[in-house]
């Protein structure tokens, strides 16, 4: 995962704008992970994230899709989209354009992103297959989330890699493994964390020691974390995420 790509603050790029409806809409995907979509149309300039989920039975994303009741395939190019740009179904079955770098994918629109659950208003949930499409390399965007202590006497172990301290672990910090920690490059830097729609920041103050049996594809995060990401407490221990820099 680089380490010199950084995403944009998105509390600075996300304008209040009309959802004005249209046939299909066109938008375009720059970055990496969290993926940056711009669409245009009249007089509107909608940005947005795209996360990564399971629309199959038993996946993440939880019920049937919410356009036909039915689960589908994360094999078929297909997104949820938030409440807003769902509009009550009305771009239920849609196609949408997505465009990253010099890949372009149509995708069609099966689910809503439930704003009123915690997806964010931003969000266009895709499947994998949208993500292998637009061939975003699999380092980028897919990770194992696990729990830790960064308390003294919590699992943890000693202090943390990059300041020699504990941290509680209400606050939301994780640990990265050792090739994205970087030789500490990351350190005190945040990163986003999707999970079903919903994206959390939280700070790098460790390391996930690879050279000890730590996995490569590790993001170990505080109970915080687990929490802000109103992951279900049954799933609490290991769940696939996707992350970036923030």
């Amino acid at each position: 995962h680089p380490s010199s790509q950084f995403l944009p603050n998105p509390s600075n790029i996300y304008p209040k704008i009309k959802d004005n409806m249209k046939q299909s809409t066109v938008i375009f995907v720059i970055l990496f992970s969290t993926l940056f979509i711009y669409s245009i149309q009249a007089l509107s300039n909608m940005k947005a994230t795209m996360t990564i989920n399971s629309f199959e039975k038993g996946g993440d994303g939880g019920g049937p899709s919410e356009c036909d009741g039915k689960y589908h395939s994360d094999n078929t190019l297909i997104v949820a989209l938030s409440t807003r740009w769902y509009n009550h179904g009305q771009r239920c079955h849609k196609f949408i354009k997505i465009n990253y770098k010099s890949k372009s994918v149509k995708a069609k629109v099966v689910d809503e992103c439930d704003s009123t659950r915690g997806c964010k208003n931003n969000i266009v949930d895709a499947s994998k297959a949208v993500w292998k499409a637009l061939q975003v390399p699999k380092s980028e965007w897919d990770a194992t989330m696990t729990i830790n202590s960064f308390e003294k006497g919590g699992s943890g172990g000693g202090p943390s890699e990059c300041d020699g301290h504990y941290h509680s672990d209400d606050t939301l910090i994780v640990a990265l493994s050792t090739r994205w920690y970087n030789g500490g490059q990351r350190c005190f830097k945040y990163i986003n964390i999707n999970y079903s729609g919903r994206t959390v920041q939280a700070m790098v103050v460790d390391e996930c020691d690879s050279t000890r049996g730590c996995k490569d594809d590790i993001v170990d995060a505080s109970k915080a974390v687990w929490k802000a990401l109103a992951v279900p407490k049954s799933q609490w221990g290991e769940t696939s995420v996707t992350w970036s820099d923030a």
